[in-house]
């Protein structure tokens, strides 16, 4: 087996937390931290420090991890993310690689084992493609202390994005949605999707419901009580 881990650490941009990896790989965030435990990743690509934060690549490597456990050994499939991830640092751009941005020279994604090559060029395009969307629903999508206690928004507005796909998710048509929320576009609403993906809110306390959707009004205080049964 080749072995060929690289210790220093690249100077990112952004690290970003498992949960962000796992929506560009299409995992869960439990796979993605289960990685790290086995040691299947090189340690170049995540850090601890205020918490585990990870290169963006890590997307393809893991994704490449868990779709090949039934066609290669651990042993095997860790060989091929070593050797990649080395040749890879090996190159002058090798940051703006980590992080699944714009690169000058094409990256060859092909590995050798003694059976024969192991390629992660598709692995890398789907890998793009995903990040591309999460960034532009980080653009889509705000949390600011100032607006609404720091709850998910969409940018420019104070309309929480959890009401919108509370909406969604009820059945409520597009076109009903559309009249509540005249502002906010289908393509903003699938952002919005990507994001609580990406950033899934847990232990929230439940909020009422003229608190997430501050443009409804209560009507009534009215409590219906079912009729007792013989």
């Amino acid at each position: 087996m080749i072995i060929c881990r690289v210790t220093d650490m690249p100077a990112l941009h952004s690290w970003i937390p498992s949960t962000e990896v796992a929506f560009i790989a299409q995992l869960s965030d439990k796979e993605i931290n289960r990685a790290v435990d086995e040691d299947v990743l090189p340690t170049t690509l995540y850090q601890r420090t205020d918490g585990r934060r990870f290169a963006r690549i890590t997307a393809v490597f893991a994704k490449f991890y868990f779709d090949a456990a039934e066609q290669l050994t651990r042993t095997l499939r860790r060989e091929v993310i070593e050797t990649l991830t080395s040749r890879l640092m090996q190159r002058p751009d090798h940051d703006a690689v980590l992080e699944l941005g714009v690169w000058n020279v094409p990256m060859d994604w092909k590995v050798q084992l003694q059976f024969g090559w192991i390629d992660l060029e598709r692995f890398v395009k789907l890998s793009k493609a995903r990040a591309a969307r999460l960034d532009r629903a980080h653009r889509t999508v705000v949390e600011d202390s100032g607006i609404l206690g720091g709850m998910p928004v969409f940018a420019g507005t104070r309309i929480p994005i959890e009401a919108v796909l509370a909406s969604k998710n009820a059945g409520m048509s597009a076109e009903s949605i559309a009249e509540s929320y005249p502002s906010v576009t289908p393509e903003q609403i699938d952002d919005a999707e990507a994001y609580l993906e990406a950033h899934p809110r847990r232990g929230r306390p439940r909020k009422r419901l003229d608190e997430s959707s501050p443009h409804w009004r209560r009507i009534s205080h009215k409590v219906v009580v079912p009729p007792k049964t013989a």
